[in-house]
């Protein structure tokens, strides 16, 4: 099994939206496919994988759900639902520990990892539960969100763990054959003056608001089905 894990510096980059349409697009290609949402206090997948049952509980560990898609998936927004869930330092620490222990993928080809923004007890739970795991980071081409993936980047680095690279979402909006780079274009030259490769740009596409996950031939699921060849390219060479 290999794993991948989307991990950002700020909320509201599009990751975990990445992290599922990666997940949809490895299926895709015939490979069979586990997500898990290890956001505890702002869970997403739930809501772009809706279901109205829970998580079940047998003698090897819990059973993901399977998607209508057929993505295996676990979130705690299955189980909390809207409620918050107080917890805090080790004990985030150990929940994540025992989600990545507990749960019952069965014969997977990948696990898909979303984390939640910032650089807290999650992360350092993740990365060294998932030791061999493939990083990447998703940001928006902002100086200010890139300022602040950077210092995520750092984090992973510092604990041996280095990152394959950054995701630029919401890069450009297409109008009548035309790009309009939302954020300007000077992020290229400060990703690499801060030493992040781009893996992949992707567009911004209005109608993601309305069918997050039902694929089609426009430019941003082309560019995830790009960024998902890389990955599985990358995936095998390590």
């Amino acid at each position: 099994m290999k794993i991948v894990i989307f991990a950002s510096g700020k909320g509201g980059v599009g990751k975990s939206l990445v992290s599922a349409s990666t997940a949809i697009e490895l299926k895709r290609r015939g490979h069979e496919v586990g997500l898990l949402d290890l956001d505890l206090h702002g869970p997403t997948q739930h809501i772009l994988f809706p279901s109205s049952g829970r998580p079940e509980a047998t003698r090897e560990g819990l059973k993901p759900f399977l998607s209508p898609q057929g993505v295996k998936l676990f979130s705690l927004g299955y189980i909390f639902k809207d409620s918050p869930l107080p917890i805090k330092g080790k004990e985030k620490y150990g929940m994540v520990q025992d989600l990545t222990w507990l749960l019952d993928w069965g014969d997977i080809d990948y696990l898909i990892v979303d984390l939640p923004p910032g650089t807290g007890d999650e992360h350092l739970a993740c990365i060294r539960a998932f030791k061999t795991a493939s990083l990447y980071l998703v940001s928006l081409p902002s100086l200010h969100s890139i300022s602040v993936v950077h210092r995520a980047y750092s984090l992973f680095k510092d604990e041996g763990h280095n990152p394959e690279g950054v995701i630029l979402n919401m890069c450009w909006l297409k109008i009548d054959g035309r790009k309009i780079y939302l954020f300007g274009k000077e992020y290229k030259k400060v990703m690499r003056e801060r030493g992040m490769e781009i893996v992949a740009e992707l567009p911004f596409d209005p109608l993601l608001s309305k069918a997050p996950l039902k694929r089609s031939n426009s430019g941003y699921w082309r560019r995830i089905s790009k960024l998902v060849a890389e990955i599985i390219a990358r995936a095998n060479r390590s």
